[in-house]
């Protein structure tokens, strides 16, 4: 894989992503920057902070970058509030047990519908305070953050994938930040548009285009994938994502069969009237509370609409046909599945541009 990836330099990627750097303002507030990342179908954006003067970048400070908001921030953000509505719901019902015998019982169905009805309720309460808070409180800055020098520029794409999609604590990452000498954001490299620059470069990679991802050994041979079942909590399933640090969860149905997937983009366009769904099924989540299909799917389930959105291969498929999925998908993951639909593994953008840096 080196030989193809010294073909193309580091400086030929920043070409193809040269565009204008969509980044979201601090003093936006948390619904407004969700929406404006759900229009443009962003996953992430810088968060900036201009500063009333330029000044050179010294000693690692720059000036104006507040960090990036992405979906796992948000997840992990959108956790920590559910958290409290489940603390609040708790302590709510022990209140009402220690009320006495004077305070009149619900019985039945009856007390489970005004449970649910009270929790949907703290759920849409969350939903609206959590929108109105500042940007700042998803800001994270773990990721690769750089000024852009000549010593960048004459790296090829092997050494740029595995330089600047690795932390320095060895981590994978999914984004990179590159600034000019005042601090501007220059460019915002993701994953996705590295994979489309190869996508567009094709040809180049022939020699591994048309074998199997089984022939090439990117099909996972151990890793098990993470599953909830379609009537699972989506709360829970998120929570599964946050804890094992994944993006997605596979969605399967009584038979084990993939149904669709969970993935914490799902997130990106979640109004706050709707975050009772969270507490609604997986199922239920997907074809309701997706926001680019909610206005179109509004009167039935439709299940078909959550298959579009998950992509499958099997082990069979040429590893060509893989980059061209995730491309033209503008996906992150495929799942390997067998002549059941039952998942055997997933393959990530992660796991196709460490092959490609070999």
């Amino acid at each position: 894989m080196t030989s193809s990836a010294s073909k193309h330099s580091f400086e030929d990627v920043l070409k193809h992503c040269k565009k204008k750097v969509f980044c979201l303002e601090h003093s936006m507030k948390i619904g407004e920057a969700l929406k404006a990342l759900a229009d443009r179908r962003f996953l992430s954006a810088p968060v900036i902070l201009k500063p009333e003067k330029k000044q050179s970048i010294k000693e690692g400070l720059i000036p104006g970058y507040c960090g990036i908001v992405h979906v796992g921030s948000i997840l992990e953000t959108i956790l920590r509030r559910l958290s409290q509505v489940e603390k609040k719901s708790e302590d709510t019902s022990t209140d009402k047990k220690a009320t006495g015998p004077d305070e009149a019982e619900l019985a039945g169905p009856e007390k489970m519908i005004s449970e649910i009805a009270e929790k949907w309720k703290g759920l849409t309460k969350m939903g609206e305070s959590f929108s109105e808070e500042s940007v700042m409180a998803l800001t994270d800055l773990s990721d690769i953050c750089e000024g852009v020098t000549s010593a960048h520029l004459s790296w090829d794409l092997g050494k740029f994938i595995k330089r600047m999609f690795s932390n320095s604590e060895g981590n994978h990452v999914h984004r990179v930040v590159l600034f000019d000498d005042y601090g501007e954001v220059q460019y915002y490299i993701t994953q996705s548009d590295v994979l489309r620059y190869v996508y567009k470069h094709l040809g180049d990679w022939k020699e591994v285009t048309s074998k199997t991802i089984e022939e090439i050994g990117l099909t996972p041979k151990e890793k098990s994938v993470v599953t909830v079942h379609q009537d699972s909590s989506t709360a829970k399933a998120f929570e599964t994502m946050y804890e094992k640090k994944i993006s997605c969860v596979g969605v399967v149905n009584d038979k084990g069969s993939l149904v669709g997937s969970l993935s914490n983009s799902d997130l990106r366009g979640l109004e706050p009237s709707e975050f009772a769904l969270l507490d609604a099924s997986v199922g239920l989540f997907l074809n309701f509370g997706h926001a680019e299909w909610r206005e179109q799917n509004t009167d039935m389930l439709n299940i078909s609409l959550v298959k579009s959105r998950t992509l499958t291969v099997t082990k069979d498929t040429k590893f060509g046909e893989l980059i061209t999925l995730f491309a033209e998908a503008r996906a992150h993951s495929a799942y390997v599945i067998d002549s059941k639909a039952k998942p055997l593994g997933i393959i990530t953008l992660t796991d196709v541009l460490i092959f490609l840096a070999k």
